[in-house]
């Protein structure tokens, strides 16, 4: 929508859907985005003390502003603007109320949990009302003119976020109202076919779109050109893929050791400069994940259809900075514009950094993952987390998950931020911590191991496309971080669209930086494994997988002073881990475990088959078990899975508790 418009149609509002190039437009005057949440309403600014219980976290929405016919007013919002993300964690068979310009009957009056998929139309399409890892989601546009309530009523549920757009005054749309017209519910089909079918493929059709294709090998430590445009365009695509990978790992090597950059008009410092991975937003390998801008196919192409205008020619460079050489087959995709179109366009900035801890301050647990200044859109962020030790940080927070920040978005200078969320996983569209990998049109998780509260990687993306984030002069991201370095490691790759005159703070860093935070969870040959150090590969439910220090039990001698300690919490819950065979032939697995008074019986399995009996680890006292002799097994060489499986407890044991302190793996 351009300044000189007045009115925006519900179709042209649907487009925002999937308008991947609208991302680059100036920010019009008075044009804004934000969420109204569940957060818990006793975090607020004083003009006099300044920020007061920043860190309040019963955000389920118990505090909500009660209404005088008993609900909760969720949100008020005035002037025109639309509704375009809805998400809770739970949501239930108490009514949602939506009342819009002041009107005393509800444009919308059903069961919360109907919007998420289950609703009658347009509440039932698949790729705008859905379900990610626990976590529902609705992405169905509501217009309104002049003002919107939203009112819950009781058992609505747990936790919600009603994300807006407000317009400038002098916009008008027709107020959102059902049944839908046919024309305007044909556009929400028609852009939910295409999130539905049409991921990982180019959302636009520009007639005179041209591509470029290449192979190239890049030496350890070389650097090549993939593009050199002179005068005015867009790159409207980029397509990659790597090749002469073999082992498991050696994606995520190439996808740190590798560099993109892009310069647009010349300009000294590199608007974008990120690892590869963190480019396509798959740092942590290539799982295939789709999403609407950026993600990785089936066949391992890595793709990105980011809006990148310029005016005065652009380049983008790929550098090697590992110990190898890499093979890559790319395609890129341009436009031509016209010299005003690219000049009255925004530049695209993508940049890695890792988010600095904290500080104990009034502002605790803020930590800041991007800071630019200028007229702009903030338009996604792809973190990796990388859990290095089980526990809860002891100095900064109580045993809590690595997720549980609220994201914290202040724009143009704002006191109290207009985007206040509750909790990280919320953030990124999916609830309870849950570890399934997902991947949705606007939000994804790619990558997990370890469990909701296991030691290893976890990648999760948010992608602002109808939401993005308008901003006239500077926008400051923070995400909650309750856990210091060393406990809980963050690595951002941040987009956002800038003006020209804009300051992007963010320079290029070493491969040491962008590799050093985390381990690859695929581990080498080795006949001696510490327990504390196997990679998982998953864990049933919320099991918590930690690291525990042995120190403090009795005289026995655990290896390296620490076991893999899980909390099964009943018969059933497992974890599964990786480990590595070097060589065909017959092995045999000896196993040190704990036993203890609240310890269960396991089951061992490997490749889903059977290792050994079940083992009664109960005992009156904390200590060691003796070693457990499970096998010999013909194996293959390469990568296999061990799972550790409760089968059930000792009639005098308190629980189901498992700890390994070591695996030998002997050859037969």
């Amino acid at each position: 929508m351009k300044a000189s418009d007045s009115f925006l149609s519900y179709p042209a509002l649907v487009g925002y859907l999937t308008d991947l190039a609208r991302l680059s437009n100036m920010p019009l005057p008075e044009e804004r985005s934000g969420e109204a949440t569940s957060y818990e309403k006793i975090s607020r600014y004083d003009e006099t003390f300044g920020y007061l219980d920043w860190a309040a976290n019963n955000d389920n929405g118990s505090d909500t502003l009660r209404t005088e016919d008993g609900g909760y007013l969720a949100a008020d919002l005035k002037g025109s603007g639309a509704l375009v993300r809805i998400w809770s964690a739970d949501p239930r068979r108490g009514h949602v109320k939506i009342y819009l310009d002041g009107s005393d009957r509800p444009a919308v009056d059903m069961p919360f949990a109907d919007l998420f998929g289950t609703g009658g139309p347009p509440f039932h399409l698949p790729s705008l009302c859905y379900e990610a890892s626990r976590g529902k989601n609705c992405y169905i546009p509501i217009p309104y003119q002049k003002s919107c309530r939203v009112v819950l009523y009781d058992d609505w549920g747990l936790y919600y976020h009603f994300g807006y757009l407000s317009f400038p005054p002098q916009t008008r749309v027709n107020s959102f109202s059902l049944p839908l017209d046919p024309e305007d519910l044909a556009a929400l089909e028609k852009a939910d076919r295409f999130l539905t079918h049409s991921l990982g493929c180019s959302p636009y059709s520009f007639a005179d779109e041209e591509t470029f294709q290449k192979c190239v090998r890049i030496p350890a430590g070389g650097r090549v050109t993939l593009l050199f445009s002179e005068g005015p365009g867009a790159v409207t695509g980029i397509r990659m893929t790597l090749g002469g990978l073999t082992e498991r790992g050696e994606d995520w090597q190439a996808l740190s050791s590798l560099a993109l950059s892009a310069y647009w008009d010349g300009e000294a410092s590199p608007s974008v400069f990120s690892t590869l991975g963190g480019f396509f937003c798959s740092v942590t390998g290539l799982s295939p994940s789709l999403s609407l801008p950026v993600g990785v196919r089936e066949d391992k192409t890595l793709y990105s259809y980011w809006f990148m205008p310029f005016e005065n020619g652009a380049e983008i460079l790929l550098e090697n900075n590992g110990a190898r050489d890499y093979e890559i087959s790319y395609e890129i995709s341009s436009i031509p514009l016209s010299r005003e179109e690219a000049a009255d366009r925004l530049r695209f900035h993508a940049k890695w950094n890792r988010a600095a801890d904290p500080v104990k301050n009034d502002r605790w647990p803020d930590a800041l993952f991007l800071s630019t200044l200028g007229k702009g859109r903030f338009v996604g962020t792809s973190l990796h987390v990388y859990k290095a030790i089980g526990r809860g940080d002891p100095a900064y927070g109580p045993d809590w998950w690595w997720g549980e920040g609220d994201e914290k978005f202040f724009v143009d200078g704002e006191r109290f931020p207009s985007w206040f969320g509750t909790g990280s996983e919320d953030y990124f569209g999916y609830a309870w911590g849950c570890w399934k990998p997902f991947s949705r049109p606007y939000h994804s998780q790619p990558f997990t191991n370890g469990g909701m509260f296991g030691v290893g990687n976890r990648l999760n993306n948010r992608f602002h496309i109808v939401d993005s984030v308008p901003f006239s002069s500077s926008f400051r991201g923070f995400l909650e971080k309750y856990h210091r370095d060393g406990y809980a490691n963050w690595a951002f790759t941040n987009f956002w669209y800038l003006d020209r005159e804009g300051v992007d703070p963010y320079r290029p860093v070493s491969l040491w930086e962008r590799s050093s935070y985390y381990r690859i969870p695929y581990p080498q040959s080795a006949s001696f494994l510490e327990g504390e150090e196997l990679p998982i590969i998953e864990a049933s439910g919320m099991l918590r997988a930690e690291v525990q220090t042995m120190e403090a039990f009795s005289s026995d001698c655990w290896s390296g002073g620490a076991q893999l300690f899980l909390m099964s919490e009943r018969a059933g819950d497992y974890v599964k881990f990786w480990i590595s065979i070097p060589a065909a032939g017959k092995y045999a697995f000896l196993f040190r475990l704990t036993a203890a008074p609240d310890y269960g019986i396991v089951q061992h399995a490997l490749d889903g088959e059977g290792l050994g009996g079940a083992i009664d680890l109960f005992a009156p006292v904390v200590s060691r078990a003796e070693e457990y002799r499970a096998g010999p097994v013909a194996l293959s060489p390469g990568l296999h899975e061990l799972t550790a499986r409760i089968v059930g407890k000792n009639e005098a044991s308190r629980g189901y508790f498992y700890g390994l302190d070591y695996l030998k793996i002997e050859k037969a």
